[in-house]
């Protein structure tokens, strides 16, 4: 629905083919525009995404629901903030970690079941058996500290999209392209001017 929504904009823009941004649970809507509308997509970018779940990743998901439903905000904003970024990043950056977690709490939050609809869609994601059929240029980077969404799942995707390049960023986690922003920005506007 998300990739439909996606692609309905796309349309009423005018625009298409077009090079598409996809981070995290972005990158799996972005795989689902690319096999339900090809012809509007041009090249991907997939910052820390997946193809498919593992049972723990699905285990994470429906913990953050659970845990966003009973503690109060400041402690799930915090735990959110603990699996994105990497502790090196939190401990040369502790104030702004800190200033990201306050200014988290001063947005409008979405509703509880729209959250827990989302942590679903992203366990039902699945894409690993038809990577093949994305054939635009595809760049996938990642954060090889990610313990939200490992280095493993951006080698699967690696794997099974035909014209996939990988960029690993050491020492960063699942922001990655926020801790190593300059680099990252440089990395993926020099690819997409390529693509």
């Amino acid at each position: 629905m998300m990739a439909d929504d996606y692609a309905a904009l796309i349309r009423r823009l005018g625009l298409g083919p077009v090079r598409v941004v996809g981070i995290s649970m972005g990158g799996a809507i972005a795989q689902e525009l690319a096999f339900r509308h090809p012809a509007l997509v041009r090249s991907l970018v997939l910052a820390c995404t997946w193809a498919r779940c593992d049972e723990y990743t699905k285990r994470v998901f429906q913990h953050f629901a659970r845990v966003r439903a009973a503690a109060p905000a400041i402690d799930f904003v915090q735990l959110l903030q603990l699996w994105i970024w990497s502790p090196a990043y939190t401990n040369a950056h502790a104030g702004d970690v800190r200033r990201a977690q306050e200014e988290a709490l001063t947005k409008v939050a979405m509703p509880q079941a729209a959250f827990e609809a989302q942590c679903q869609a992203c366990i039902g994601h699945d894409t690993s058996a038809a990577l093949f059929r994305i054939e635009v240029p595809v760049l996938l980077t990642a954060g090889d500290r990610d313990i939200f969404t490992p280095l493993a799942f951006s080698e699967e995707l690696h794997r099974g999209l035909p014209r996939a390049e990988l960029k690993v960023f050491p020492g960063t986690g699942h922001v990655h392209h926020w801790e190593a922003l300059e680099e990252w920005n440089a990395c993926t506007t020099e690819w997409l001017q390529r693509s």
